[in-house]
């Protein structure tokens, strides 16, 4: 039996690297010594696009120091891949986020400034192809402060310049060009993004995403008034329409900006990691697919990662399960084409407690799949 393990991390708890190595072990204890586990990490441009892609394909890793979200300067890294030809720049590792404190979150302060630096390191390296995961960010600024790091200027009604958060979009009336970065425009620039949402309305950026990055009701009016008010410069700039493109809203309003202001290219998260980490070749020798997430409901059979995990395993005709810490709207889960969905928490128990335990979990769990596996195989050899 040989099984392709496409781990997604289980965000807060367990790396992709982890939560393979855990699956891996626990089925092959509870299966028997005739089960050979691949482990490939996986991501879809959020938490961990990094390390899986690092886990997969010969990389370097550039460490430097960036601003986050509320300008501080912190370390960062990105990996350079295909010889330095490519960048991969993970948002959430800069501005995301995990870089600050749950009581520091505010999204008019905060800023795509960071995410902007790394770009611009990357293409003054040689890169020129960068791919940005745009997951897990702490921002609402329409990529404002990734414009700035890229050279652009914003001017306010007053003729001064105006400072790029998300709490002055409004402010702005005019956008300068003169030092923006050429090498910036002669590269490739890919947004791994997982999410379709234009950038304004009651399905943009500040209504769906901004009150988990700490804004209250009244400023999310405000935001989305920014917004809205900053797009139409940046169209009128550029003579083309970019808000309600899928995806523009996605990251506070990031891919918008990235669209807007480097000429990207927004692209499925998973199907870029699946062609990073040769995942399809490998899929395609394997007998059962096993993923998973922390959390699993119908979207994770709708554009993320673990769905693209199960595409793979439909084209191979092979079966497919997940393992998560949490399962809602099981019955999507398997119409959609899961064989078996493990729910790894096995007792009741605080949620703290399940993911600072959350690796022992996953084993356990995982053992409880392989026996049954070892069951099914000798039931149907009789």
């Amino acid at each position: 039996m040989r099984i392709v393990i496409a781990s997604n991390p289980f965000k807060g708890s367990m790396s992709g690297i982890e939560v393979a190595d855990r699956i891996a072990a626990g089925m092959k204890a509870g299966f028997g010594g005739r089960l050979t586990a691949d482990r490939v990490p996986i991501a879809d441009g959020g938490d961990g696009t990094l390390d899986a892609v690092a886990a997969s394909v010969k990389s370097k890793e550039i460490r430097l120091k960036a601003p986050d979200a509320l300008g501080r300067s912190r370390a960062t890294r990105y990996l350079l891949i295909d010889g330095g030809a490519t960048a991969v720049v993970e948002m959430a590792l800069v501005s995301g986020l995990a870089m600050i404190e749950a009581s520091e979150r505010n999204p008019e302060k905060a800023s795509t400034y960071g995410m902007g630096a790394l770009i611009a390191d990357a293409v003054r390296r040689g890169a020129m192809r960068v791919i940005v995961g745009i997951g897990g960010s702490a921002t609402n600024d329409g990529g404002v402060g990734m414009a700035a790091a890229l050279g652009y200027r914003f001017i306010g009604a007053d003729g001064r310049e105006v400072e790029p958060r998300g709490g002055t979009l409004k402010d702005i009336r005019k956008i300068d060009a003169t030092g923006a970065n050429a090498a910036v425009a002669a590269a490739e620039i890919l947004v791994a993004c997982d999410v379709t949402n234009p950038l304004v309305g009651p399905k943009g950026a500040s209504a769906v995403y901004g009150p988990q990055k700490g804004a209250d009701a009244a400023m999310v009016k405000r935001l989305d008034a920014g917004l809205k008010s900053y797009a139409g410069v940046v169209e009128k700039h550029f003579k083309r329409e970019f808000r309600n493109e899928p995806g523009a809203g996605a990251a506070g309003g990031a891919g918008f900006g990235l669209m807007a202001f480097a000429g990207a290219r927004l692209v499925s998260g998973i199907d870029l990691m699946i062609d990073i980490t040769g995942l399809d070749a490998r899929a395609s020798v394997a007998d059962m697919m096993v993923t998973g997430e922390g959390r699993m409901d119908s979207q994770s059979a709708q554009g993320k990662a673990p769905f693209g995990a199960l595409k793979l395993a439909k084209k191979y005709g092979i079966p497919a399960i997940a393992f998560c810490g949490g399962v809602e709207e099981e019955d999507e889960l398997y119409e959609a084409g899961f064989a078996a969905v493990f729910p790894i928490v096995d007792k009741p128990m605080a949620l703290e407690a399940a993911m600072s335990g959350g690796g022992e979990l996953l084993e356990r769990a995982a053992r409880r799949a392989g026996r049954l596996l070892r069951a099914g195989m000798r039931m149907g050899a009789k």
